[in-house]
């Protein structure tokens, strides 16, 4: 694409303009009621992680800074009393949705994806602070998620060395500026400072991980969410952030010229709809890995007879959780809960011996258990091309385990959509029930109804006062 739409005289990326346009033109009477439920069963789950995550280290770090800067004109913080200022409120409450890795996952066609639900706080902290209804939550959900999925369709964010803060910095700030009601200039405005000053390092996931791997996405919102209101103040940005001399797309793709381009699938699905819940605490390619582990369990007579354990899947999990980065030894000895949580050596070895992989799974004392490591070591794991490839173009998160034993037999299972997954989803029974897992850290059974019975009914809410002050209620229990 080259840099053609003009305005008093400035020449606008074709893509910048192009989204700033869908975002100020979503309605909610064109959104289908399957892509309103589905962007209702997507900020609960986010909610319910939020929950799970309340009492995590760089939760507490988070919530501590926000709590510091009490602004009553600010944003609810989960388990703050006070209102505080809107940065570093929804900084913290994006931080503890992200922190369990448990919220959902959005891959995108070229493998650019991530966590789109990373937003929620940001969208639902402004509309807070104006004093908007429910369904005003859920079309800037709805529109920032349909952002989310056009860029991570598009852009080989990850292959690049990139992280998914990319594509949040879009479409955070687009999300943001239909909410508040933005001009299609301002908003081109708002996604480019977001975009120029929120372009994050894979770093973040690679090697021993650190509190910033559940951290990263939430700056980024939290960067959209400034660039949007200096956006709305008048200040300007790049005009050819995509497509200018060392813009984005210089730094992402192989020069080639790429499209944009927002549309349902061939089953008329929005990104929404498409976006993927997670059934277990842990990184997305360990989901069907772990589901066949505890299919299995009942077919080994004991732990000790295991000689080894042979996992096949696709590249992208042999990359992220398998050592694929060149970080075996952080994989197969993790060291803090956020390697633990993208390692497929320990989550298997966790399944086979609890039975179970829960938040509990990913506590420091179970982390640190060197009675695992024996286990562990049994795993060996390789890449399989058809996985990859059914991967790749058909979303299929396939594995095989092989568990040899030390009579010769081999037991062996696999999965291609693993429970979570869009073609073998959670229904709203079990998404109740996974936020029910989690709530009893941070609040008593009746506030946990009473805030499920509000998220189930968020789009014809006329108001998100007590949902609010639910929130600023919690407390490590």
């Amino acid at each position: 694409m080259v840099a053609t739409a003009a305005e008093d005289g400035v020449r606008y990326d074709d893509t910048l303009v192009a989204i700033a346009d869908f975002a100020s033109s979503t309605r909610r009477a064109a959104m289908t009621e399957e892509a309103v439920h589905a962007i209702v069963r997507l900020h609960l789950d986010a909610i319910g992680c939020a929950a799970g995550g309340f009492a995590g280290e760089p939760s507490r770090i988070a919530r501590e800074l926000a709590s510091s800067y009490p602004d009553e004109r600010g944003v609810s913080v989960f388990g703050v009393s006070h209102k505080t200022i809107a940065d570093y409120g929804v900084f913290a409450n994006s931080s503890q949705t992200r922190h369990l890795d448990f919220n959902d996952v959005y891959s995108g066609s070229v493998v650019g994806g991530g966590h789109p639900s990373d937003m929620a706080a940001a969208l639902f902290g402004t509309a807070e602070m104006l004093g908007r209804p429910g369904a005003d939550v859920v079309v800037a959900l709805y529109t920032a998620y349909e952002i989310y999925g056009a860029i991570a369709d598009t852009y080989p964010v990850r292959r690049r060395g990139f992280d998914q803060g990319a594509n949040l910095a879009v479409s955070t700030s687009a999300g943001l500026g239909r909410l508040l009601g933005l001009t299609p200039l301002q908003i081109r405005n708002a996604i480019s400072i977001a975009l120029t000053a929120g372009l994050p390092l894979r770093a973040v996931r690679a090697g021993e991980l650190s509190h910033w791997k559940g951290c990263a996405a939430a700056y980024a919102t939290m960067t959209a969410m400034f660039a949007t209101r200096l956006a709305q103040a008048g200040m300007t940005g790049p005009p050819a952030v995509f497509t200018g001399t060392d813009g984005f797309e210089h730094h992402i793709t192989d020069g080639t010229p790429l499209s944009l381009e927002f549309s349902t699938d061939d089953r008329g699905r929005s990104i929404g709809e498409r976006a993927q819940i997670k059934f277990y605490p842990s990184e997305q390619s360990t989901q069907g890995p772990i589901g066949v582990a505890l299919a299995l369990r009942d077919r080994i007579p004991s732990l000790d007879a295991i000689e080894k354990i042979h996992v096949e899947t696709y590249h992208l999990a042999w990359h992220e959780i398998g050592g694929g980065q060149g970080d075996a030894k952080e994989k197969w000895d993790p060291r803090t809960r956020e390697s633990a949580d993208h390692s497929l050596p320990y989550v298997i070895a966790a399944a086979l011996v609890d039975g179970e992989v829960t938040i509990d799974t990913f506590e420091l004392e179970r982390v640190h258990d060197r009675a695992l490591r024996p286990l562990m070591a049994k795993v060996e794991i390789v890449v399989d091309d058809a996985m990859t490839k059914a991967y790749e173009e058909e979303w299929k998160l396939s594995s095989r385990l092989s568990i040899h034993l030390t009579d010769g037999t081999v037991v062996t299972g696999s999965v291609e959509y693993p429970k979570g997954h869009t073609e073998n989803p959670l229904d709203d029974e079990e998404l109740s029930a996974k936020y029910r897992t989690m709530t009893p850290k941070v609040m008593s059974d009746a506030d946990a109804d009473r805030l499920l019975e509000l998220l189930w009914q968020l789009d014809s809410l006329d108001s998100l006062d007590e949902i609010a002050a639910l929130y600023r209620g919690w407390n490590v229990r």
